[in-house]
Formats: C-alpha cells, structure tokens, sequence
C-alpha cells in the first residue's frame, strides 16, 4: 500500500507545478495604451513626441499602423515569440488589411525585432527591414543612443511605407493596346461638337455683356478633398517627406487603439 501514498504524492506534486508551468509559458504583454510604449525609458519627450508624428502621419495616409515597444527583456519567451504575441493583443494594423508594423527593442536582452502584418509583407520582406536593422538601427545601439536609433529606423520604415502607399492609392493609368495610333486629325463628330463648343462661348460672352452679376470673392479659403482650408495652405509634410510633419495627433492624447489587424510573423530581427 505504501506505493499508492507515493503516487498520490507524485500526482499532488504535479498538479502544484502545472499553474507555474502554465504562468511561466505565457509572456507578460502590457497592455496597449499609445502607439509608442516605452517600458524600458530609453526614449527622451522629444524623440517621443517626434515618433508620435510619424505614426500620426502614416495612418492618416495610407491607414498602416506602427507601434514602438521597449522592454527591458522579454525572458522567459524569445523576442519573436513576444512580438508575435504583443501583436496578437494589440491588433495592429487595419482589420481585413493586415498592414500594421511592431518596432520592439529589449534592452537588456540586447535583441530588437521588426514584425510586419500580412499586407505589409509585400512593400517590407525580411530583407528590406534587415537592411534598415544593419544601416539604422545596429549602429546606433552598439553606441547606446537608443533613441536616435529607434527614431532613424522608424523613419526609414515610415518612408518606405508612404512611397508605396502613396503609388498603390495613386495608381498607374493602362497602356495603349500596342498596334493603336491615336489620328492626327480630329475626326467628323469631333469638328461638330468643337463647332457646337465654339457657338455657347461666343453666346455666353454676347450675354455676358449685357447682364453682369456681382460677384462677391471669398479670400482666404479653399476646398481640398471635401474639407475646407482657411489662409495660405494647409500644413503637414512638406516637399522634404518627414522632416516637414508639423501634426498633432497622437500627441494630444487622442489614441483610441489600433485596427485589428494581425501578423504571420514575418519580419526581422537580431542583436547589437
């Protein structure tokens, strides 16, 4: 009898290290409460204000998300696992689009990974993002001055982002269909609507002249898009891309969460 003691001490035992098991297999994923977390305080108010911006400005034009997270370390998981894990929390990204982009940097753990969602895999392979890692990023780290790191790399990401966004929504017009010449001359409908043309100005100018409407102008004031701007223009980025990003935005507190998008797990990473 004295082996069903042992074993019900043996399944005792086991049953008070399944919840630890279970605890310790699951990461530690804050919660999202802005676009930038800065959990391990290596990033100064300028620079954090600075990236705030960008990602304003890439989700107003072109709806990706990115997201900044800074961790002391991500023990026990790996830095691919956590990543892949914060993301499944925080939803980044547009849902049905899939194109948010997670920057994490562990301090401790001297690892940082860039992960990109299903849509943005296309405009960022591995090999683009590595390429940002090594020319950025890397460098700056092994020097300590983690912030102009994570800022040079979140502007190169940024810049990447916007030209193929802004391409995708512009849109290329079709080509000719090869072996069609358009004529040299205008063809006979094309003289008779030119004629018809022709007759409404010169009428328009004949009765123009004789009824003169006031015209009151509005200064000051245009339309663009369906939204009205007052003064000399509108402010925003200027012809230099990023660095004339002028915006508020996340600035002023007004993060209501990201999209729902999700990931794959495509990205890169590595150490300094």
């Amino acid at each position: 009898m004295a082996w069903l003691g042992s074993l019900a001490l043996c399944a005792w035992l086991v049953l008070l290290a399944a919840p630890g098991q279970a605890t310790a297999a699951t990461p530690q994923v804050p919660s999202p409460a802005g676009p930038v977390a800065d959990l391990a305080g290596i990033l100064d108010a300028g620079s954090r204000q600075r990236l705030l911006q960008i990602i304003q400005a890439v989700r107003e034009r072109t709806t990706a998300e990115i997201a900044i997270l800074t961790v002391p370390s991500t023990a026990p998981e790996t830095i691919e696992e956590y990543s892949v894990a914060v993301f499944d929390r925080w939803k980044i990204g547009k849902r049905g689009q899939d194109n948010g982009l997670l920057f994490l940097v562990a301090v401790r753990d001297r690892r940082l990974r860039i992960t990109t969602g299903y849509g943005l895999e296309g405009i960022l392979p591995d090999g683009k993002i590595g390429e940002i890692r090594d020319r950025e990023i890397v460098p700056r780290f092994r020097a300590g001055r983690y912030a102009e790191g994570i800022l040079r790399g979140t502007e190169a990401l940024a810049s990447v982002i916007l030209g193929q966004g802004q391409d995708g929504a512009r849109g290329k017009q079709p080509a000719a269909p090869p072996g069609r010449h358009r004529s040299r001359f205008p063809s006979r409908s094309t003289g008779i609507l030119l004629g018809i043309f022709i007759f409404l100005v010169l009428f328009s100018a004949g009765l123009s002249s004789v009824v003169r409407p006031t015209v009151v102008p509005v200064r000051g004031r245009r339309r663009r898009g369906g939204v009205w701007w007052f003064g000399s223009g509108p402010g925003g980025w200027s012809s230099g891309g990023i660095g004339g990003w002028s915006g508020g935005g996340f600035s002023s507190g007004s993060f209501g969460g990201f999209g729902g998008g999700s990931t794959g797990g495509g990205g890169a990473g590595g150490s300094w």
